[in-house]
């Protein structure tokens, strides 16, 4: 089985506990997931890395596959510097409720690149 790399963004508020929720959930599927991990937190952000969101771009490149929890913006948007680097126009995410996937639930979803969709018309809100 080859190894899934993502690079991973890690945030800020409840950043930790998603990270921790993915990680879990990944552990007990049947493949193998390497994650390579930035911190994005704002302290890490404003301490005047330069480097930072180079290497992040380049890995984001690199694995073809980011995981972005969520982050504080006080002085600059971090989405907004990911985007200008790598020349995203925007970030798409789903605007289905969440709780209605449930294992009983009849409708059905797939996994696309800009995040979960329901069959049929999809409605997505771009930031």
């Amino acid at each position: 089985m080859s190894t899934i790399e993502v690079t991973e963004l890690l945030g800020d508020g409840i950043g930790p506990e998603l990270r921790e929720s993915v990680n879990s959930v990944a552990e007990v599927l049947p493949l193998d997931f390497k994650f390579i991990p930035f911190d994005l937190s704002v302290e890490n952000r404003e301490s005047g890395n330069r480097d930072l969101f180079n290497h992040l771009c380049e890995s984001m490149n690199s694995t073809k596959l980011a995981l972005k929890y969520p982050t504080i913006t006080r002085t600059q948007s971090p989405n907004a510097i990911i985007r200008r680097m790598c020349n995203f126009s925007v970030i798409l995410r789903p605007l289905y409720p969440l709780r209605e996937l449930n294992p009983t639930s009849r409708k059905r979803f797939s996994c696309t690149s800009s995040g979960l969709q329901r069959e049929g018309p999809t409605t997505t809100l771009a930031e």
